[in-house]
């Protein structure tokens, strides 16, 4: 609101200060009258153009996602942004710098990240970024972001194995003594190698043609497995990607 409600003039003019809100985008008009006389002809009136409140120095930065991200190995993309506020978290004006960089946070990674830019103004406060990362599963990163000195994190972004697309079974061939058993183990992976876990498998005698041959729950990974019927059991896929069963000839 106005610090006075009326002023009288210095040299046919007269100064009156303004105080806003601290809301960023409202907005005020100014409504001026002079009276110099006592008739109602006498008033004089004028307005000023519209005042708008405006974000003021970036006190703050936070990064979008804040919290853990799992980023596919198929996609490999994240977009990132930074929000650069005032001191009454009003967002910073048009065009206010941030950068952002990445850094490896543990995994032991081996692939790299980038991103496509590495610096850029905001729009209504907020700068945005297409972040890529490697495509190795277990690969962590932390994205910063600074503006005015002042920074923000990320939440960590971890890659993980995008969709199975291939499965091994070992051994491919053998042969077996009768009664005896043998482990069957399956090993799932994405197009780019990543063990993937999780993933509903069933394993399933098909062509034993003496019909004597029966899969029962692999005893050293007991209870993955479960049975549909004397020769098939289904389960997923463990945290190397693996399911096994027992071959019984």
């Amino acid at each position: 609101g106005l610090s006075g409600p009326s002023s009288t003039t210095s040299g046919g003019g007269a100064q009156i200060t303004l105080t806003t809100s601290t809301k960023s985008g409202d907005n005020y008009i100014v409504f001026a009258s002079s009276k110099n006389d006592t008739t109602s002809a006498g008033v004089k009136t004028d307005t000023t153009s519209t005042i708008q409140v405006h974000g003021g120095a970036v006190t703050n930065v936070t990064v979008n996602p804040s919290v853990a991200t799992n980023v596919s190995a198929d996609t490999r993309t994240i977009t990132i942004q930074g929000f650069a506020k005032d001191q009454y978290n009003n967002p910073a004006a048009e065009g206010t710098n941030v950068s952002c960089t990445w850094i490896d946070y543990g995994g032991g990674n081996t692939g790299s990240g980038s991103q496509n830019t590495s610096s850029t103004t905001t729009v209504s406060g907020t700068a945005t970024f297409i972040f890529t990362t490697s495509d190795t599963a277990g690969d962590n990163y932390l994205v910063i972001c600074t503006s005015n000195n002042k920074t923000g994190t990320s939440g960590i972004l971890t890659v993980i194995a995008g969709a199975a697309s291939s499965i091994v079974v070992t051994p491919v061939s053998g042969n077996i003594i009768a009664g005896n058993t043998q482990v069957i183990t399956t090993t799932l992976k994405d197009a780019r190698g990543n063990l993937k876990s999780g993933e509903s498998v069933t394993i399933e005698i098909l062509d034993d043609s003496d019909g004597y041959g029966t899969l029962s729950e692999d005893p050293i990974n007991s209870g993955i497995t479960n049975q549909w019927n004397s020769r098939a059991r289904y389960g997923n896929s463990d945290a190397n990607g693996l399911l096994t069963a027992l071959y019984t000839a």
